[in-house]
């Protein structure tokens, strides 16, 4: 019975898939597509993230990013790195930033997620605190 609870708690794909449709509709405001991919849906629901994250935190944590760094990742570079941190929810999402060269669309692809209070990332990706 226990597995079936936190099946039911789990971000199915769908709900990802939601978020992922929110967070393109904010961020397409600066001409920004979101890509949620499987290790970033795998990572949602980990269970070393102790309680699960859920898709009204991850919608907050990218219109809190938008908010407070949209301009700044509209001007990141092909390749670019860093790091969103949500202090009150201690999420972290690593993101790249990628172009595609056939429509010059910009890409912010988050590369994975996890609730940690510290999280290591390389030195050279500029933490974003949200």
């Amino acid at each position: 019975m226990i597995n079936f609870i936190k099946f039911l708690r789990e971000m199915s794909f769908a709900q990802m898939k939601t978020v992922e449709q929110h967070a393109d509709e904010v961020f397409s405001k600066l001409g920004i597509d979101i890509k949620l991919r499987g290790h970033f849906f795998d990572r949602l629901n980990d269970e070393r993230n102790g309680r699960e994250i859920t898709p009204d935190e991850m919608i907050h944590l990218f219109n809190a990013t938008f908010k407070r760094y949209g301009d700044k990742i509209a001007q990141m570079s092909q390749g670019q790195e860093a790091v969103v941190f949500d202090h009150m929810t201690n999420i972290n999402m690593p993101f790249l930033i990628d172009f595609d060269n056939r429509t010059g669309q910009m890409t912010l692809i988050p590369k994975t997620v996890m609730r940690k209070k510290k999280f290591l990332t390389k030195a050279s990706s500029p933490k974003l605190k949200v």
